[in-house]
């Protein structure tokens, strides 16, 4: 009897606990199916969901076909999941695009980096990275070792995010009419967006701004015995644009 009457207040409980939280199943207008914990909405004239992952999202009634306690019959497109935030743990991104600048200083160049650390919350996040910007009319090669804070604005699918990158420029390729070679401080920083997807993995697009200084020295008459060399010091600004994936 004992017995019994635990079960009967466990499942009763249980019960009461399944009535208070409100699972809901959306089936929106595109025939998507989505479940979650339905909380009062933020915005008027909106139905919100608190998905599995504590990830909380809103829909305009007007993409809502339908409101249910249970998944409905097969035929439409599948359970979709939410958009994933990463709020703690391991970082990790990977960026590749474009820097412009004027005709003295090269008017396009490439440029790629790779940085990993840590997210401490899903605002901010730091982390030690590396890179190369290829000039080809030039051909000077530049490999800028950097520490980097970043994070995005909000949770949702699409958010503003923010970079700030500060570090060294190490020159790795020069003509060869220059017989010393060296880098300077590097700073960059990029504003853009981030684009959430049910996986893990995150799309970035930013609009970057980025400066590096930087000498080379050249013997101004080998070829008649002058040893003298002159110093050009260089100042490389520029803006830009990449787009990158992160971890």
């Amino acid at each position: 009897m004992l017995i019994a009457m635990m079960l009967g207040a466990y499942f009763y409980a249980d019960a009461q606990q399944n009535d208070s939280t409100q699972i809901a199943v959306l089936v929106l207008t595109d025939g998507s199916i989505i479940k979650g914990e339905r909380i009062e909405a933020v915005k008027p004239g909106h139905v919100r969901l608190r998905m599995a992952d504590g990830t909380e999202v809103e829909f305009p009634i007007e993409s809502v076909a339908e409101i249910r306690k249970d998944m409905p019959p097969s035929g439409g497109r599948g359970l979709r999941e939410p958009h994933k935030v990463q709020t703690t743990g391991l970082y990790a991104t990977i960026t590749a695009g474009f820097l412009f600048g004027d005709i003295n200083q090269e008017p396009l160049a490439f440029c790629s980096r790779a940085a990993i650390g840590y997210r401490f919350i899903s605002q901010l996040y730091l982390a030690g990275g590396a890179g190369t910007d290829i000039h080809p009319n030039s051909g000077d090669m530049f490999a800028p070792v950097y520490l980097r804070i970043g994070g995005e604005a909000m949770k949702t699918r699409v958010s503003p995010s923010y970079y700030f990158a500060g570090g060294y420029a190490f020159p790795f390729k020069t003509p060869e009419e220059y017989f010393e070679a060296k880098g300077g401080a590097f700073y960059e920083g990029g504003l853009g967006a981030t684009f959430r997807t049910p996986k893990r993995i995150y799309w970035t697009l930013h609009f970057t701004y980025n400066q590096y200084n930087a000498e080379r020295s050249y013997i101004n008459g080998w070829w008649r015995g002058d040893d003298s060399y002159t110093t050009e010091k260089r100042t490389y600004r520029r803006f830009g644009v990449n787009v990158g994936m992160c971890f």
